[in-house]
């Protein structure tokens, strides 16, 4: 995973494995992708850097701001070979793959940047039902960069 930071504007690139990539084709155009709903914090968002309706440029890639839409809090990679053994993590139960997780309010998202799992802490939240935030971007196949934009 790449971070980027211009300014206070933090957004992570995410390499997804061929598993990952067939579950993003799968998803790919579903309503849930279709825009960020009307009622979007927008103090904790840009929302003229906000993408509309996809979820990334390409499958192999998952490009996303580091926030979580429930108050803001920090999203990081997490893995069942490495992650925070000081937070409660029995929410996720048993067989859980590499996604995000907002330790802050006990959310957890697969790859596809879908909340998936909550724990007690969001149970009932408007917000952590949300997925992730994503940029509007571009990839340039030629070069493998991928760019920023605002509109």
């Amino acid at each position: 995973m790449v971070r980027v930071q211009q300014g206070e504007l933090r957004v992570n690139v995410y390499r997804r494995s061929r598993v990952e990539i067939a579950k993003a084709k799968k998803h790919s155009g579903s309503f849930f992708d279709e825009r960020y709903p009307s009622w979007w914090p927008k103090d904790k968002y840009p929302l003229n850097y906000v993408s509309e309706a996809e979820r990334s440029v390409v499958p192999e890639y998952f490009v996303f701001w580091d926030r979580s839409p429930v108050n803001g809090a920090i999203v990081t990679l997490i893995s069942p070979e490495w992650f925070d053994e000081s937070e409660d993590l029995s929410y996720l139960s048993d067989g859980w793959q590499p996604g995000f997780i907002d330790y802050d309010n006990q959310v957890y998202y697969d790859t596809t940047g879908r909340p998936v799992k909550w724990g007690a802490k969001s149970k009932g939240l408007e917000l952590s039902k949300l997925p992730l935030l994503i940029p509007n971007h571009e990839y340039d196949e030629k070069t493998g960069n991928i760019r920023l934009l605002c509109q």
